[in-house]
């Protein structure tokens, strides 16, 4: 009789837990067994692997075993919709950080771009002025050079080609370029200009004096950092 129970309750759970399940959506599994579940759907194991159904699909006699639980899955939907909405603030929260970040970048950007314009053309404005303050010692240097004859009138042209800062030397500059000395220088004898008009008269004491050009190469250290700026030219 005891080995007779023992049968009937190995049939009974061979046919609970590995059995064939029938859907009602027609779906047939061998070999299954029901191994997890949740308030509306549980999760057969069988010959193909593992599949999620819903509850409303087992047959009469699994629903009564593995009843829907209405509340957990109203109280599980709402956990789920909690964690989504979660998730939704967490992934805002990213995004909003990354457009700061990517705001934040670009205005970095931006301002040392503006700040390496400005600082281009402020480089740009104390090479104009430097170059117009070397131009006027230079001048001053060549007439101070090139003495001229009592009475003579001398004119100096000065040309920069080239003005660049000496490495290491903020206040130092290599400065290249020509000068034009021009003198003139009338005649010590009176000219006899009886009987010409204003242009002959012109001509003709033109004539009795002397006038001569010379053009200069040169390079010079221009040092700015002592009042006044030094100058040291070299003559090419």
């Amino acid at each position: 009789m005891k080995h007779q129970l023992i049968f009937v309750a190995a049939m009974m759970f061979s046919s609970t837990f590995a059995a064939e399940i029938s859907l009602t959506d027609g779906r047939s599994f061998s070999n299954a067994s029901i191994v997890s579940e949740t308030p509306l759907t549980v999760v057969i194991k069988h010959t193909g692997g593992l599949t999620s159904v819903s509850k409303q699909q087992l047959p009469a006699d699994l629903q009564r075993q593995h009843p829907i639980n209405e509340a957990a899955a109203i109280d599980s939907e709402k956990k789920a919709a909690v964690a989504r909405e979660a998730a939704i603030k967490v992934r805002q929260a990213e995004v909003e950080k990354s457009a700061k970040i990517r705001a934040q970048r670009e205005a970095d950007t931006a301002s040392s771009v503006t700040a390496a314009k400005e600082d281009a053309a402020a480089q740009a404005a104390r090479l104009a002025l430097e170059k117009r303050r070397a131009q006027s010692a230079l001048e001053s240097y060549f007439l101070d050079k090139f003495s001229s004859s009592p009475g003579a009138e001398r004119t100096v042209d000065v040309t920069i080609r080239d003005m660049r800062q000496s490495n290491g030397w903020p206040d130092r500059w290599v400065v290249t370029g020509s000068a034009v000395i021009r003198q003139y220088q009338p005649s010590s004898t009176p000219v006899n200009t009886t009987g010409m008009n204003a242009k002959q008269a012109s001509r003709a004491e033109y004539r009795a004096s002397k006038y001569a050009v010379e053009t200069r190469e040169f390079e010079a250290d221009y040092t700015t950092g002592s009042s006044p700026p030094s100058l040291n030219v070299t003559m090419r």
